[in-house]
């Protein structure tokens, strides 16, 4: 069961939008809400796997090749949110797709934690994208048990960010 409703979140970033003339205009709710739905399908898919158990998950390489597309998209989703968060801010372009998630950090939209946990996703997706052969199924399994609540958090940080932000803007600039 998720540990944040997406949905009112994305609700959250449409009202966000909508009250900030500034941001009206750079950030674009309809594609976050997208990206955070994305993500709960995601999540969703990732631990329908990890439920069949890891003897099961081992023996079958189907699956392992699931999960690994499943943290795959996850991460690049949740990368797709900060590139699109840097840009409408017009915060410093970042020169990887770890350190997206270091300048998220700087500017107070995740904690320190969560930047590190997105870096180390950042690592297991270039792994998992240009060398294949160093992934470890019994690694893949344990991130795919472990881990892909980082995901659900990030989105609830994020989410959380835009509505302090939202209350932070004088209400003369609201529509």
């Amino acid at each position: 069961m998720s540990g944040i409703d997406l949905r009112a979140s994305a609700g959250g970033i449409a009202c966000f939008a909508l009250s900030q003339n500034e941001s009206r205009a750079l950030m674009n709710e309809d594609y976050l809400a997208e990206q955070f739905e994305l993500i709960e399908e995601y999540v969703r898919r990732a631990r329908s796997i990890a439920a069949r158990g890891e003897a099961t998950f081992l023996q079958d390489p189907i699956l392992i090749d699931a999960a690994t597309r499943e943290l795959t998209v996850l991460f690049e989703t949740a990368h797709n949110i900060a590139k699109h968060i840097l840009s409408s801010r017009d915060w410093q372009k970042a020169e990887s797709k770890a350190a997206a998630f270091e300048i998220l950090e700087r500017h107070g939209v995740i904690e320190a934690g969560m930047s590190q946990a997105m870096r180390q996703a950042a690592r297991f997706r270039n792994l998992a994208t240009y060398q294949t052969t160093m992934i470890n199924e019994r690694t893949v399994f344990e991130i795919l048990s472990r881990d892909v609540g980082d995901f659900e958090e990030f989105v609830g940080q994020v989410a959380h960010w835009i509505r302090a932000s939202q209350t932070d803007t004088p209400s003369s600039n609201s529509v």
